[in-house]
């Protein structure tokens, strides 16, 4: 893949920054441009003014942080907003920079704001037209699946929460759910998950297993009890494919890869939670 230097990446902003209706839209996730500059058309696609979006991928999050220093340094804001991934920063206290030009998601990443309804019931007719959309969301049951997904997948992210506090990695474990499913069922195994936090709470030096595991209870009442707020903490990077596996694999032929999935779920989504995204940038347009 094509990398530029600091001095390359604002040569090539600069040749964006000539039309006076455009804004441009730095982001974590190099490569994934026109999945961004979808999410940027339906975001704005109601709005009484028109918006035009340039989405430029940097690489990651301090790279994001770095660029909107250098933009800030050198007085050349104007028509520029930064968006990095919520993660857990929030939740264990790290700090970014405060900013109308810059903005960090209040969900771990922009994959989880995929999870809605409906347009998984129009994948799933999409791929299998003999049902209608709403044969599946009767089937489905969206919103009870995702709660019973929270209730059992909880303990787990904040086991990781807890793993990133400590600055600590245990290798193999990550925040994916696929370990914790059996075959083709809908939910994630309880058994299989607790099994997990404990391999995880043996194989950490930083603290005592019982201190680990007293962590991720306390890490577990911080993330919230509803869940609207549950549900901020989970990554779509990581969760989305298994999960969207488990819903459409016993009703559809084919199950897209990660990629093609968010960008199929992205053209459908109403975006509702991130409206406020949506009216910072236009507050710097």
């Amino acid at each position: 893949m094509l990398e530029y230097s600091s001095n390359g990446r604002w040569a090539r902003a600069i040749l964006y920054r000539s039309d006076p209706n455009l804004v441009l839209v730095f982001v974590e996730d190099e490569g994934k441009e026109n999945f961004y500059d979808k999410i940027m058309d339906r975001i704005f696609r109601d709005t009484p003014v028109s918006v035009r979006t340039k989405v430029l991928g940097l690489g990651g999050k301090r790279q994001v942080v770095t660029e909107f220093e250098s933009w800030r340094t050198r007085r050349a804001l104007s028509r520029t907003f930064f968006l990095i991934d919520g993660d857990f920063d929030e939740l264990l206290g790290r700090a970014q920079p405060t900013h109308r030009h810059f903005y960090q998601l209040r969900q771990y990443d922009i994959e989880s704001f995929l999870l809605e309804e409906d347009p998984f019931c129009e994948i799933a007719e999409e791929q299998n037209p003999s049902r209608p959309a709403t044969h599946y969301r009767d089937l489905f049951q969206f919103e009870s699946w995702m709660s019973d997904v929270l209730d059992a997948t909880m303990r787990w992210i904040a086991c990781i929460a807890v793993l990133r506090d400590l600055n600590v990695r245990v290798p193999g474990y990550s925040l994916s759910l696929d370990r914790f499913f059996k075959r083709r069922a809908l939910l994630p195994d309880p058994a299989l998950i607790e099994s997990g936090i404990s391999d995880v709470g043996s194989s950490q030096h930083a603290v005592t297993p019982d201190e680990f595991d007293a962590r991720v209870a306390q890490m577990l009442q911080r993330m919230g009890a509803t869940n609207r707020e549950r549900k901020r903490w989970v990554s779509g990077k990581h969760c989305l494919l298994p999960l969207g596996n488990r819903l459409l694999g016993r009703h559809v032929k084919q199950i897209p890869g990660l990629d093609s999935l968010c960008f199929r779920l992205a053209k459908k989504c109403a975006f509702q939670d991130l409206a406020e995204l949506r009216n910072r940038i236009l507050a710097i347009s």
